[in-house]
């Protein structure tokens, strides 16, 4: 079954010798309604760089995206590392060697100041030569005096005062 062919323009029916219009008044109009529309866009340089750049940035932005949720999930990871609790490392005051040691030398030498005399308040066993000049002399009872806290932050690390004479 062959489809009839009709005019474009008034959709009449074709004569075997017609081919797509059906007289020439249709022929010009057929021509008058082919560039109605369809005409062709100019191409505008700055308009197709306005384009790349566009296609650019949302590139970007879903990149920044990306680089955003990783830097939460690192954020969420890094709170709950800080929420867990850490192994406590003991520090030589913790240790009991220091213990023992500062128990024999206020033993030894009561609990009084040797700079100042007094017997008020926190008493420190102070490091004459200091620990962290001399860590060799760190756990020698004839490196260690009785101060108390004010005269023992007083002379703090750069004085080697013995005031135990």
């Amino acid at each position: 079954m062959n489809a009839r062919q009709v005019c474009k323009v008034c959709f009449t029916g074709l004569l075997p010798t017609q081919s797509t219009y059906c007289s020439p008044r249709c022929l010009d109009h057929g021509k008058s309604l082919r560039g109605m529309g369809q005409r062709k866009k100019k191409r505008n340089p700055e308009a197709k760089a306005q384009k790349r750049e566009l296609a650019e940035i949302r590139n970007l932005r879903f990149r920044n995206a990306d680089l955003l949720r990783e830097l939460d999930r690192l954020r969420g990871e890094l709170t709950e590392l800080r929420g867990q609790a850490k192994p406590k490392v003991l520090g030589f005051y913790d240790s009991r060697e220091w213990h023992v040691l500062r128990y024999k030398v206020i033993k030894a030498h009561g609990r009084v100041c040797m700079a100042c005399g007094s017997n008020e308040g926190a008493m420190h066993v102070d490091h004459i030569k200091p620990r962290s000049r001399f860590p060799e002399l760190a756990l020698e009872f004839s490196n260690l005096q009785v101060l108390c806290k004010a005269c023992n932050l007083g002379k703090s690390s750069w004085d080697e005062t013995d005031f135990r004479a």
